[in-house]
């Protein structure tokens, strides 16, 4: 199989971290964290927890910390119900910035990679485009959606020290994660026919979505040719 992009996408809570690094572990894919990258950091994911407990985070430039303001000040925008969708220049330059340095890691790939899973929460499918579009013809997003509920709960879990620090109760953070109310909008069939859905009711563990993943992706052929 030829090195590829993926875009591996879905709201907060969704699994994308625990799904990359299961792809990482089990088909040598390499897991580029968007998060990571938007705070400056490494984002290519050896030891996600080892990275996560890493506090020194090298200084950024001025135009990437640009970026990412105003992706920060689109998405306050975007949970404030106000369209901004038809901005481009506020949201933009933070995924072509990204896309580009995507891209420079899977040229520095080693032969027979299967390629690059890219983790972040992408609000809207004219974004989701834009950023297909920017990682070229090959790639493909593949969208994690379980129930919204669950996704929002399982969110809010993880959050517990972010929403104590904010003097917030657990359903006040609820409210704030939760994907419709935040302006998250899930994918649907047809709406790119490079976008694989993966769902399910919520109670499906981690290798069963794998599964369901090697299968839409055909992953379990190309490890076989590869033997």
């Amino acid at each position: 199989m030829p090195s590829r992009v993926i875009l591996l996408t879905g709201p907060q809570g969704s699994g994308k971290t625990t799904l990359a690094e299961e792809l990482r572990t089990a088909h040598d894919f390499t897991h580029f964290d968007g998060d990571l990258w938007a705070a400056g950091a490494d984002p290519i994911v050896g030891n996600y927890k080892d990275k996560l407990e890493e506090q020194k985070r090298p200084e950024v430039s001025a135009e990437h910390k640009g970026h990412c303001d105003q992706l920060n000040a689109f998405l306050v925008k975007f949970r404030a119900n106000e369209n901004t969708e038809d901005e481009p220049d506020s949201w933009q330059p933070f995924y072509r910035a990204m896309s580009q340095d995507v891209l420079s890691v899977r040229s520095q790939l080693a032969a027979g990679s299967p390629g690059v899973v890219v983790t972040h929460a992408v609000y809207r499918q004219s974004m989701r485009d834009y950023i297909q579009k920017l990682l070229g013809e090959d790639s493909l997003v593949l969208a994690l959606q379980p129930p919204l509920d669950v996704a929002t709960k399982r969110a809010a879990n993880r959050c517990v020290i972010q929403y104590s620090m904010m003097k917030k109760s657990f359903d006040e953070w609820i409210e704030i994660l939760h994907p419709n109310r935040s302006g998250y909008q899930i994918c649907k069939a047809g709406d790119n026919l490079r976008t694989v859905i993966i769902e399910d009711d919520g109670s499906a563990g981690v290798k069963e979505v794998l599964s369901m993943v090697e299968e839409k992706l055909d992953l379990r052929s190309a490890v076989a040719d590869s033997v």
